[in-house]
């Protein structure tokens, strides 16, 4: 059920080149601009693991499946709290997780579909660093799948903090974007991108049935939601303009 994606250099070309997606669709001055006149300085962008870097709900999902734990649709996904997805306890959750975690089916995932192509565009003009709310028994595990998968990004941090994770830390996604000089992050949970938007720091978010209703309500804050992961390039240039 999950495509792995090579990301050499053809499927970059085919990412900017053939994809149908809002940003290929550019006027003939917009593609001089990106190709040949950039404009924007080299930023620091943040990326979130789970469902960015990696296809986390969806390898999640088909592995409940298989192992017959439960049978949801994708559009069921509209929590973050998988205890109340999965009509169980919280204790029971956890449980399932830490199974899935030693699974052949976690071990063995790739990344999404053209996400590599994605990093790849956005190296030739920004530092990429990978963050984390894994739990911290995933750190070494996760470091070496992002550095195996992305070796565009050079830095990844494991927090372990979030709805999800037995002994929950106190350090955030915010704290070490701010203490990282983060410009952007790509983040698809609310949970995070909450604390993102009070630290001033802009999230892009691709759409996914949990954040589907989720809303900016900080003064000055930016959020800008985009369809796909395919359309993240574009949303970057786009966001680094709006900061100003």
């Amino acid at each position: 059920m999950i495509e792995h994606d090579q990301g050499d250099s053809a499927e970059a070309d085919a990412l900017r080149d053939e994809m149908d997606g809002p940003w290929y669709r550019m006027t003939e001055a917009e593609q001089k601009e990106w190709q040949h006149e950039p404009k924007t300085e080299r930023l620091t962008i943040a990326l979130d693991v789970d469902d960015v870097l990696h296809p986390f709900n969806a390898t999640l999902r088909q592995w409940c499946i298989d192992q017959g734990l439960a049978n949801y649709p994708w559009e069921a996904l509209v929590s973050f709290n998988l205890h109340e997805v999965w009509n169980c306890t919280e204790e029971e959750a956890m449980d399932r997780l830490d199974r899935f975690y030693a699974s052949k089916a976690f071990k063995d995932s790739g990344p999404p579909p053209l996400m590599q192509a994605v990093t790849s565009i956005l190296a030739e003009r920004h530092r990429l660093i990978a963050i984390s709310a894994r739990p911290l028994f995933l750190r070494n595990f996760t470091k070496a799948w992002v550095f195996a998968n992305y070796p565009q990004v050079k830095t990844c941090r494991v927090i372990g903090n979030g709805p999800n994770v037995r002994n929950s830390q106190s350090f955030t996604k915010a704290t070490y974007c701010k203490l990282s000089n983060v410009a952007i992050i790509v983040e698809d949970a609310p949970y995070h991108a909450k604390d993102l938007l009070a630290a001033h720091i802009p999230v892009i978010m691709p759409r996914y049935p949990w954040n589907k209703d989720f809303t900016n309500t900080v003064a000055g804050g930016i959020l800008y939601k985009v369809d796909g992961l395919a359309d993240i390039p574009k949303a970057v240039e786009a966001v680094s303009r709006m900061r100003r």
